[in-house]
């Protein structure tokens, strides 16, 4: 066998591995032991992930690293834990670093690496996640249309709440639009069919701040960079629809209980978080220790919500608490980098999928403002690998150009 057939087939398998490891991403609770802990499948998979890349890629590790600022922002936002987890030592807190930060960001940056001016990856990639969006809607209408829901008629599938399912949902919606680029009458008609399909499962979450979130996204495309500017407006419209018919669906469920609803609970959880992080304001406290220290100080901000409160309910509050300031200022500078290339490359004709991704990281973002899109696991890896691709697509396109 040939070099070039070895070295070809040795890609394929790693593509293969890579799409298993995405469309297996909802399945991050089941765990396994393994050494005396245990470790979720999604993590398990991205651990042999990272051996074959590291393997393969040790070389081209530290020449990556210095073609783009971006990963210097990366890595100094994993290392703003590190005084939390000295000062705060306890194995949760070390698990979830793990699990929901390090490993995550270090598997996306390898991938960056493999997939980089390798067009087939990149399609592999955006075809398991298709996949993976395809699969969870299916499941999630068919808990609906046995009517599988919460006790207040939200759909939440097998996910850990309805705001999980509609996190997971929305950013993959946005990229749907990349299938529009391929001439094929079919995937003109299958992006629609999917996209309508997933909306509806997204407005049974009735998750009016992902919504929202989604909304503004589609917003913002129609207005800077789409050229069909009639139909994504129908369909922002059709968003804006959804969001308010949500909203006054939760008012009548609440009975006009502002204080007692959704958003007023929010309210008093980020006062108290506020109040919580100004003393501990550099170092934050032990990571994913929240609800133990929010239960200590709740009785000075009313109302009491009437669920339980395991994080901020807001990612730049939850960052501020379990990083303390340096995650929140690097989590923020890495954001805004992404942000500045997808600007920066927007104009680019073959930039299409890079702005598709965007709007999906633009969606999660907006997102973060009432809920925490990537403090889980699942939802942490498909954060960072929406980073990437827009890194990989944006700096293809400039190649191009």
């Amino acid at each position: 066998m040939s070099p070039h057939n070895i070295n070809y087939n040795r890609n394929d398998l790693l593509d293969a591995l890579l799409m298993l490891t995405i469309i297996i991403m909802p399945l991050y609770q089941l765990r396994a032991p393994i050494f005396n802990t245990s470790l979720s499948v999604l993590t398990f998979s991205c651990i042999i992930l990272d051996l074959f890349f590291l393997l393969l890629y040790v070389k081209h590790i530290f020449h990556f690293l210095y073609s783009e600022i971006l990963w210097l922002y990366m890595i100094l936002f994993c290392c703003a834990f590190i005084p939390s987890l000295l000062l705060h030592p306890s194995t949760h807190a070390i698990g979830v670093f793990i699990e929901w930060v390090f490993v995550p960001m270090l598997t996306c940056f390898l991938i960056s690496i493999h997939a980089t001016h390798r067009i087939k990856s990149t399609r592999r990639i955006f075809f398991a996640l298709i996949t993976s969006l395809c699969t969870i809607t299916v499941i999630s209408l068919t808990y609906l249309f046995q009517n599988i829901l919460t006790f207040d008629h939200r759909l939440t599938a097998f996910f850990l709440s309805p705001n999980h399912l509609a996190l997971y949902i929305a950013p993959l919606i946005c990229i749907i639009g990349i299938l529009g680029i391929y001439k094929n009458k079919f995937l003109y008609f299958f992006p629609i069919l999917t996209a309508f399909l997933a909306l509806y499962a997204l407005f049974h979450t009735q998750s009016l701040n992902t919504i929202l979130a989604l909304s503004c996204a589609s917003l913002l495309y129609v207005f800077y960079i789409s050229k069909n500017k009639i139909f994504l407006l129908f369909f922002t419209f059709f968003l804006i629809s959804v969001v308010s018919f949500t909203g006054y669906q939760k008012m009548l469920s609440t009975d006009h209980d502002i204080a007692h609803s959704s958003f007023g609970s929010r309210i008093a959880i980020w006062s108290t978080t506020i109040f919580l992080t100004q003393k501990e304001t550099l170092f934050g406290y032990e990571i994913d220790s929240f609800q133990p220290h929010y239960l200590s100080a709740q009785k000075f901000f009313l109302p009491y919500p009437n669920w339980a409160v395991p994080t901020p309910h807001n990612l730049f509050l939850t960052l501020l608490f379990s990083g303390g300031f340096f995650s929140l200022l690097f989590f923020s500078i890495t954001s805004s980098r992404i942000l500045y290339i997808l600007y920066t490359s927007s104009s680019s004709k073959k930039n299409q999928p890079a702005i598709f991704y965007g709007m999906g990281f633009i969606t999660m973002l907006c997102a973060s403002i009432a809920d925490t899109p990537f403090w889980k696991n699942d939802l942490s890896f498909l954060f960072w690998l929406f980073v990437v691709m827009i890194y990989i697509h944006s700096s293809s396109a400039q190649k191009c150009d």
